[in-house]
């Protein structure tokens, strides 16, 4: 299934218990069954909290959004939430928000650190003592549970940045790299067992499991939202090392991944949503874009209204 999004996405989230998937735009929309304005700078991050009755959005202008589900409308804003634009929401707890920014600043609760290599993507494994750092160089950097000053490991193996990671279980995670290449990552022992899935050369930006995790969706620079049959990827051959990545990387230039499961032109969504119609065209053919992230900064409002006590605690 494919979703043709008429501007670059940045983040994707699926609700945790209906078969919704969000999306964040560079041009500050957040996509859901319909387009909300959340921010006037690109919008980066998208989270559900709340049992999926409230979504977080981060923004360039580094404010983070809550907004409700159903209607839309805006509920809390936490202004100059970072220094720094954001660039990902990690949702600890209902009442935790992490996040990250494109200095390497991590924000978890009143607490900050800072790495000397710019942080893109991160998840938590391990049983919560191990926290993994994707970064431009396409190192993955491991750092121990409340010892954030330096990492504990430096696992190496993508050629390129590793611009989103997502928890598979406590040992192995699924990164997505800017060389398009979706992979299944062992975390301690380190190594990198296969490549799943790829968006062509177009760099993957988000990764996010559906609420039954029966398919992984993606978001890329190729403006597509892809969908995954998770069961189909992982039966794929395993490697036995990372140094024999280079010919799988081949394979996947070769086409010779697995296709997504479903295509959806995002346009036709949009435009028969407006009318009651939710049938979906297939196989739009994307276009290309070179879109960056923007780092600008800005400021944002604060509204009343918000329940959850987690833009207190960050």
């Amino acid at each position: 299934m494919e979703a043709l999004h008429e501007e670059m996405p940045f983040d994707l989230d699926f609700h945790p218990s209906t078969p919704l998937v969000a999306t964040s735009l560079i041009n500050g929309e957040l996509h859901l069954l319909f387009a909300v304005n959340a921010h006037e700078e690109s919008c980066r991050a998208v989270r559900f909290v709340d049992s999926g009755t409230v979504i977080l959005t981060g923004s360039a202008d580094s404010s983070i959004l809550a907004s409700d589900v159903e209607t839309g409308k805006a509920i809390a804003r936490l202004e100059d939430a970072h220094d720094n634009a954001i660039n990902r929401l990690v949702c600890l707890t209902e009442t935790t928000v992490a996040s990250g920014d494109d200095e390497g600043c991590i924000k978890v609760k009143a607490q900050s650190e800072f790495s000397e290599d710019e942080l893109l993507s991160l998840v938590v494994m391990k049983n919560g003592q191990k926290v993994v750092c994707g970064t431009p160089s396409g190192a993955l950097l491991l750092y121990s549970w409340g010892h954030f000053k330096d990492c504990s490991d430096r696992f190496l193996g993508h050629s390129q940045s590793v611009d989103t990671l997502l928890k598979l279980d406590e040992e192995t995670l699924i990164s997505g790299a800017a060389d398009g290449v979706i992979r299944l990552v062992s975390i301690l022992p380190n190594q990198i067992k296969q490549p799943l899935a790829e968006h062509s050369e177009y760099p993957i930006e988000a990764l996010g499991f559906s609420h039954d995790r029966k398919y992984l969706g993606s978001v890329s620079h190729d403006k597509i939202l892809k969908l995954w049959d998770i069961e189909e990827l992982l039966a794929g051959p395993q490697l036995d090392n990372h140094n024999d990545l280079p010919e799988a990387a081949a394979a996947a230039d070769h086409g010779e991944l697995p296709e997504a499961n479903v295509a959806v032109d995002h346009n036709e969504v949009q435009t028969e949503a407006d009318s009651d119609d939710a049938e979906m065209d297939i196989d739009m053919e994307p276009s290309s874009s070179n879109a960056s992230k923007s780092k600008k900064k800005g400021k944002g409002k604060r509204l009343n209204g918000f329940q959850p006590d987690f833009f207190a605690d960050l």
